[in-house]
């Protein structure tokens, strides 16, 4: 196929190497980023949101609820920038050992990853994905160090109603994190 296209095979397999170098590259930097954020903001609530790139990077939906979150003062994190993108890890074997969905298994790896150094978990949810739907589901009922909500997205925007959750969910964490340092 690539002489199809007119290319060689040689300038063809040096381009897909240099492409997965650049983006592993890419991986690490964004990994580093994460990491210096969630150190610099340890006094925050740090809450990390689960949910494809496609969906956490889209203006109208991902990128709307982080804006939202910051703005309540939370620390924002992502579970798809972990180092499994970086290094092979199976830790999401410790939640199910049946997901075969490589995407999936790479957000159960940065949940796992990220675990204990969290206030709480989003899930954002896609309506009509129905891996999604399965894979968060399962997640809420096996993960429960962390309090976690559930957000299924039905539409091409956010409104008023998600809003709402996301005030009263930020509320909860907020009293457990005043609670906590009451009781220390």
């Amino acid at each position: 196929m690539v002489k199809k296209f007119g290319f060689s095979l040689s300038k063809t397999l040096y381009s897909y190497n240099y492409a997965k170098r650049m983006q592993k590259e890419y991986d690490i930097q964004k990994l580093k980023i994460q990491y210096q954020k969630l150190a610099k903001n340890y006094n925050k609530n740090n809450i990390l949101i689960v949910a494809h790139p496609y969906i956490s990077n889209d203006k109208y939906i991902g990128t709307e609820i982080k804006n939202y979150l910051e703005k309540l003062g939370a620390n924002v994190l992502f579970a798809d920038i972990n180092r499994s993108k970086v290094k092979s890890q199976d830790t999401y074997l410790n939640v199910s050992k049946s997901i075969y969905w490589k995407p999936s298994i790479n957000l159960i790896n940065g949940i796992k990853e990220y675990e204990n150094f969290i206030d709480g978990i989003i899930y954002l949810t896609v309506f009509p994905c129905g891996v999604d739907s399965l894979v968060n589901e399962l997640l809420l009922r096996k993960i429960k160090s962390v309090p976690s909500i559930n957000l299924i997205l039905d539409e091409q925007e956010i409104g008023a109603g998600i809003y709402t959750r996301l005030e009263s969910f930020f509320d909860i964490l907020d009293t457990r994190r005043n609670l906590k340092k009451v009781s220390e």
